[in-house]
């Protein structure tokens, strides 16, 4: 190779090193996360290490350090974000509060939303989350893998007989996951067909009357009062015209793992396992 081709090679890589240097000087070290889901998928990211606030609903994987509470479900504590001097506060369409995000932007910081409403926008906002984060490539892995698992799925027990089910997320009232929700997307990749799926709102709020009228195969009781021994009756409790009632077929498990993001497809293999037995 002559001189002046080592030379320009030499050239062209140190361009292409000092160019590059900026995406990585400049992607977020310090992270909010306000969502549960949020938090998830930047842990599976493996880059857990950044998060300086979650809300106090987030996990923190075994022996990893929890970030301080900066959050509850929907309301970001503005104040105790702003002391944590993050790079980035990461929020939901559908569970931050429009005007403490207003306030967190008007003091300087910088906030991305994503939404997580249906599986297919999870699955999109985990790829444009890790973009942002520095580290795209993760982020495409990620959703391959989780993508992968949910087709196991469907080719385990897509041939399963159909079965209807209702998927209960809060109790007086009662509420289902309707259709246009990631878990009406989730159910079917175990053969399962969401009985609410003809409501005109993606979380209707129902009586007995109405739970009675659909009668389900199969109640998924992801309210958050499932403790063993737990003294609040369930509005379906002792309703033989309920067929999931009569049948024994009301499976009550913990909501944390049915979220919008990395845990869904193990969540679903759980359900699986807990309605065919294997």
């Amino acid at each position: 190779m002559s001189t002046i081709m080592k030379s320009f090679r030499l050239a062209t890589i140190t361009l292409l090193i000092a160019f590059s240097l900026p995406v990585w000087a400049e992607a977020p070290r310090r992270i909010v996360s306000l969502k549960p889901s949020i938090t998830d998928t930047v842990y599976a990211l493996g880059l857990g290490e950044r998060l300086v606030g979650v809300t106090k609903y987030c996990d923190a994987p075994d022996g990893a350090k929890k970030p301080e509470i900066a959050a509850d479900y929907t309301r970001p504590y503005t104040e105790r974000i702003i002391g944590l001097r993050p790079d980035i506060v990461i929020g939901s369409e559908e569970n931050s509060s429009r005007r403490s995000i207003d306030a967190l932007r008007r003091a300087g910081l910088s906030v991305e939303i994503f939404p997580f409403t249906t599986l297919g926008e999870t699955l999109d906002s985990i790829e444009k989350i890790s973009a942002v984060l520095g580290a795209p490539e993760r982020g495409k892995k990620l959703r391959g893998e989780i993508e992968g698992r949910l087709d196991a799925l469907k080719k385990r027990y897509g041939d399963k007989k159909p079965a209807n089910a209702v998927v209960v997320w809060g109790l007086k009232p009662t509420i289902l996951a309707g259709p246009g929700t990631f878990m009406d997307d989730a159910i079917a990749y175990i053969g399962l067909t969401n009985a609410a799926r003809g409501t005109s709102v993606r979380y209707p709020k129902i009586g007995l009357e109405q739970l009675i009228a659909f009668d389900p195969d199969i109640i998924v009781d992801l309210s958050m009062d499932i403790k063993p021994g737990s003294a609040q009756e369930r509005p379906w409790s002792n309703v033989d015209s309920i067929k999931a009632v009569r049948e024994g077929r009301v499976i009550a498990m913990d909501p944390g793992m049915f979220r919008a993001g990395p845990r869904m497809p193990n969540a679903l293999e759980k359900l699986a396992a807990r309605i065919y037995g294997n």
